[in-house]
């Protein structure tokens, strides 16, 4: 039993020290925003939205999750892995509650590989397809963003149009760098060699070790990369899927603007609006962008919401886009650990009861 519990502890603590940081940065967010208002108000508006929005707003976002593991799960087929739905979209329960607690979404990707391998997926399958499909997020959040920000442009001025230039600078980098990894695995050798080669003459023995392990794994990745190099026409598609999942996600405040029963407006100038948001934040340096995001949705979505339901909007699109998400695919995560480790421990008692 303690081979249960142990690991499943050691996750605990992560989560719970993650979460200190995460839900400090919320109540430290809250605290600003709503300092100077009625929170009694607040949640009275948001109590009294129109249900069928609110699941409709769920709707939306569990099509974003689904998106993504029919995305994965094509990827990971198209390489002779044997995976099915239920796999594919609990690696993304994976990704999503790890990139959002922890800083610039560091900490998802990574572990998503993590598990695959754990489930036996080639590392360099598992490496290249999550760095195709962050490719494809990325192409979709400059693209969408773009596109958002020529439509927004008076909503965009002052503090708003510094992050939003920095969010579109960042995230276009992030794609070409992406891309480069994808397609051009010789030239990111070299840059590694060289940089390898730099801290091992500067005393760090340790790098000569590293290079080995890098370079032996970059050559497993390479075998699998030339797959898409060959096949262009997957590497499209998966743009395209960015943007249909991206496409979810921004329409999550058209169906709050119809839940808090809000008339004039339309799902393009929604959509539009969500669009250059998301690029302006989704840079910043901070676990789920917080604060941010909620600063730059009462910004920019002044246009849409009154003031007097401004924050209740703001807060109601987080709830549904981001906070219950969390809270879900945090529960993913750890019935997976307990469900991994007692298949674990089975498998070691029958071994021994065997031998």
């Amino acid at each position: 039993m303690k081979e249960v519990i142990k690991p499943f502890l050691k996750l605990i603590r992560q989560i719970v020290v993650n979460g200190v940081i995460f839900f400090g940065l919320i109540g430290l967010t809250f605290w600003f925003i709503f300092k100077d208002q009625d929170l009694n108000s607040v949640f009275d508006i948001i109590s009294k939205a129109f249900l069928p929005f609110v699941i409709l707003g769920l709707f939306f976002m569990a099509m974003y999750l689904t998106v993504e593991a029919l995305n994965l799960r094509r990827l990971l087929n198209s390489l002779g892995e044997n995976v099915s739905f239920k796999q594919a979209f609990k690696y993304v329960c994976i990704c999503f509650f790890f990139s959002s607690v922890t800083p610039s979404a560091t900490g998802g990707q990574p572990l998503e590989v993590y598990y695959m391998s754990k489930d036996g997926i080639s590392t360099a399958h598992a490496t290249l397809c999550v760095l195709l499909m962050t490719a494809g997020i990325e192409f979709a959040v400059v693209t969408l963003g773009i596109f958002g920000g020529l439509f927004a442009q008076e909503q965009i001025h002052g503090p708003m149009f510094i992050l939003y230039t920095y969010g579109v600078i960042i995230n276009t980098i992030t794609f070409l760098f992406l891309t480069i990894c994808i397609f051009w695995t010789g030239g990111v050798k070299n840059i590694l060699g060289t940089i390898f080669t730099f801290l091992y003459n500067r005393g760090i023995k340790k790098a000569k070790v590293w290079e080995e392990k890098t370079m032996s794994g970059l050559d497993k990745y390479n075998d699998s990369s030339k797959y898409i190099k060959t096949h262009m026409k997957e590497f499209g598609l998966t743009m395209l899927r960015g943007i249909v999942q991206m496409s979810c996600l921004y329409l999550v405040p058209f169906a709050v603007m119809m839940a808090l029963g809000i008339k004039g407006h339309n799902i393009f100038e929604v959509y539009v609006l969500q669009a250059t948001l998301f690029v302006s934040t989704s840079g910043i340096p901070l676990p789920g962008a917080i604060g941010a995001s909620e600063s730059a949705f009462l910004s920019l979505y002044t246009v849409i919401f009154p003031a007097e339901i401004l924050s209740s909007a703001m807060l109601l699109n987080r709830g549904i886009s981001f906070y219950l998400i969390v809270l879900f695919t945090m529960a993913v995560v750890l019935i997976n650990v307990v469900v991994t480790k007692r298949k674990e421990h089975k498998l070691k008692e029958r071994s021994e009861n065997k031998e």
